[in-house]
C-alpha cells in the first residue's frame, strides 16, 4: 500500500444512518401528513421523507438527507424512522455540522422526544502516491476479518487508464454487526464533479494521478460496542467517533512493515501508517460551498442524458427541470444497483476465502 510517502487528500464520512426511536406510536396518516409536508429545509439542509425504502438513493442525489420508515419495535410498538446522508452532504457540512443537523432533523420533524443513533457508518480516507490494490496486501495487512477479495472492475478507469481495482477484507454479504475494510481506485472523473472540487481544496492534490480510498464500513451496535464506544448520536459526535477510528486503524486493521511469516511473532506497524490514524473524522476540515455542489450535481455524461431522455419518454414524463434530474438519477441509481448485484455474485462464487495466520492475536 506505501511504497512512498503517501499524501493524505481528504477524509470525512461516505455514508451515514440514523436510527430514529419514537416514544409512542405514529399512525399512517400522521406519517403521509409528514411526507406531503416536504421538503423540508432545516439550518439550510434539504430534507425528503419517502414511504419506500428504494426510493432513497435516488432522493439522496437531490436532498441532503433522507428519512423513511423502518417499522415499529418489537417491544413497545413505538415507530422507528431513518434518516441517512452520504458523502456529498459530508464534504458540504463537515463532520460535527452532520451530527448536529441530523439530530436537529429528527427533533424538527418528529418531535423533541426521540432517542437518535448511529445503526451504520462509513469512514474514509483518501490518498495518493499508494500502490495499487491488489492480492500482495494480504500478507502485508493485520485484519481481524477472515475473508478477503480481489476485485478488478474492467470497464471502469481509473485517472491513468487502468482498470479500477478493489481489495476488500470482511464479509460484505452481512448487513448488520460486521465490519468491511475496503481499498479502491477512484475512478476517472470530470473536473466539474464535486469530489474533484471537494479534492482540489487540498493543494496536495494532483489530478494527474489516481486517488484511493480505504473505507471502513461499521454495521451495528455490537461493533460500536467492540471498539468501546456507543452508538448515540451525541456520544459519537462528543468524540465517539475518534475513539471508533483509533480501534479500527489500530485494533482492527493496520498496516505492517515487514510482510506476514508463519511465526507467532509481533510484527510492527508501517511507518507511515501513522498518517491515516491521525485523519480523526472530528477533526476540522475544510467544506465544499453548497453552490459548488448544486452546479456540479447534474455534470453527467451525455450519453447519461441521452438515455434519460428516452426514459422520460416511455414513463410519459415531461421535460420539465424537475423531471430530467428524476431520470437521470434513477438511472444512476440502477448502475449502482447493477454493480452491487455483480459483487454479491462474485462473492458467491469466490471459494477462495483468506484465512488470517495472526487472527485472534493482540494487535
Amino acid at each position: 500500500m506505501f511504497r512512498t510517502k503517501p499524501r493524505i487528500i481528504c477524509s470525512g464520512i461516505d455514508g451515514l444512518q440514523i436510527t430514529v426511536e419514537l416514544q409512542r406510536a405514529m399512525t399512517l396518516t400522521e406519517w403521509d401528513r409528514l411526507i406531503h409536508r416536504g421538503p423540508y429545509e432545516v439550518e439550510g439542509a434539504s430534507v425528503a421523507l419517502t414511504s419506500r425504502r428504494k426510493d432513497s438513493v435516488l432522493l439522496q442525489g437531490m436532498h441532503d438527507f433522507v428519512g423513511y420508515h423502518i417499522g415499529k419495535s418489537n417491544e413497545t410498538g413505538h415507530d422507528n424512522f431513518r434518516i441517512i446522508a452520504g458523502a456529498r452532504t459530508n464534504a458540504v457540512l463537515g463532520t460535527e455540522e452532520l451530527f448536529r443537523c441530523s439530530q436537529q432533523i429528527a427533533a424538527q420533524i418528529f418531535g423533541a422526544n426521540v432517542h437518535c443513533r448511529v445503526s451504520s457508518i462509513d469512514l474514509y480516507v483518501d490518498m495518493q502516491d499508494t500502490s495499487r490494490p491488489d492480492k500482495s496486501l494480504k500478507n502485508r495487512v493485520n485484519c481481524r476479518a477472515q475473508r478477503s477479495k480481489d476485485l478488478c472492475e474492467h470497464d471502469v478507469l481509473n485517472v491513468e487508464g487502468q482498470p479500477i481495482r478493489t481489495m476488500r477484507w470482511g464479509d460484505s454479504q452481512r448487513t448488520s454487526d460486521s465490519i468491511v475494510a475496503v481499498y479502491y481506485e477512484k475512478p476517472s472523473l470530470k473536473a466539474v464533479d464535486w469530489r474533484v472540487q471537494h479534492w482540489q481544496l487540498n493543494e496536495q492534490y494532483d489530478p494527474g494521478k489516481t486517488v484511493r480510498r480505504l473505507e471502513f464500513r461499521v454495521r451495528g451496535p455490537a461493533r460500536f460496542a467492540s471498539a468501546g464506544v456507543k452508538p448515540e448520536v451525541d456520544q459519537l459526535a462528543s468524540g465517539g467517533l475518534n475513539t471508533l477510528w483509533t480501534y479500527l486503524t489500530e485494533k482492527w486493521f493496520r498496516l505492517l512493515a515487514t510482510p506476514k511469516t508463519n511465526t507467532r511473532k509481533k510484527i510492527k506497524t508501517h511507518r507511515w501508517w501513522k498518517l491515516v490514524q491521525d485523519e480523526l473524522p472530528l477533526a476540522k476540515r475544510p467544506v465544499l460551498d453548497r453552490t459548488v455542489v448544486s452546479n456540479a450535481a447534474l455534470q453527467l455524461d451525455s450519453r447519461v442524458k441521452q438515455a434519460a431522455g428516452h426514459l422520460r419518454k416511455i414513463a410519459g414524463l415531461s421535460d420539465s427541470e424537475e423531471d430530467c434530474k428524476l431520470a437521470q438519477l434513477t438511472l444512476l441509481d440502477a448502475a449502482q444497483l447493477l454493480i452491487a448485484r455483480r459483487e454479491e455474485s462474485d462473492s458467491e462464487r469466490d471459494a477462495d476465502d483468506y484465512e488470517d495466520p495472526l487472527e485472534g492475536l493482540e494487535l
